[in-house]
Parts: structure tokens; sequence; C-alpha cells
């Protein structure tokens, strides 16, 4: 076994160094062990690492919060916790429940953004390199085909 038994130690002095995890990733990593230990009453340790008890704090996640954020906070416990099974902290692997999230909604163009690129591709007088065709020319009608077929 480890010297340390509480994941927060084991995240903060192994997993996070060997991740080569940013700091803002830490920070995401460090509050989902919080929020999970607000929950337990106590930090969360190797023998948290449960299905019933990780699955129990998930689910209490995704009816206080949305699906993303529910996701994202089990997958970091499960990455950690698949961590210390291939370290045999563990003897188990996680098998939790997967959830579904809509993904980011995409933002486009507003008819404001594609008049303000084709007012700046009308500046562009010389010819394209190798044609004589306008360069105001060709790159209007491109973003306006861009623009009418999606």
């Amino acid at each position: 076994m480890t010297a340390f038994r509480i994941l927060r130690e084991i995240y903060k002095h192994e997993y996070a160094i060997l991740r080569a995890h940013s700091g803002q990733c830490q920070r995401q990593y460090l509050m989902t062990l919080s929020r999970w230990a607000e929950q337990l009453g106590t930090d969360p340790a190797l023998e948290h690492l449960e299905p019933l008890i990780v699955q129990t704090y998930i689910a209490k996640r995704r009816a206080e919060r949305s699906a993303a954020t529910a996701r994202k906070d089990r997958n970091q416990i499960s990455a950690l916790w698949t961590y210390c099974a291939k370290r045999r902290y563990v003897e188990q692997f996680p098998t939790l429940a997967q959830i579904k999230a809509p993904g980011r909604i995409p933002r486009g163009y507003t008819a404001a953004d594609v008049s303000a690129l084709l007012r700046e591709a009308l500046r562009k007088r010389p010819p394209i390199r190798g044609t004589s065709v306008p360069a105001h020319f060709f790159l209007a009608t491109l973003i306006r085909c861009c623009w009418e077929t999606a």
C-alpha cells in the first residue's frame, strides 16, 4: 500500500505530476475531491473507491448540477481510481455508469460577422497570385458561398 491513503494527496503528489496537469486542471480535480469530501463528511480515501459510494456522489451531483458537471466529476474520479488500481493501491477498477450530457452548442457567425468579413474581403485589391482574378472578387464570392450553403 501507499504511504498516503487520502485521494487528494495521491492526486497532488503523484497523479497530477505524472499527467503534467495544468494549474486549472489541478483546481478542477481538487474541487471535485472537495465536493465529494463535503458529501462524505471526510476526505475521500482509497476505501471510498467503491462503485456504490462513488455512484451515490455522482447521482447527487447530477441532481444538483448539470449533466456535464456530473460527467466531469465522474470522469475525474474514474481516472484517479484507474490510476490507483493500476498502481495496486486498490483491488478493483472503476465500474461506473456512463453519463450522457449534451456537448457545447456550436456558435455560428451572425449576419453582422459575415458583413464585417465581406467588407474586409472587398478591400483586398491585388489579384490572387498566379491568376488575373482580383482578390476582392474571389474572397467575397467564397464568403457568400459559405454563408448561403452553411
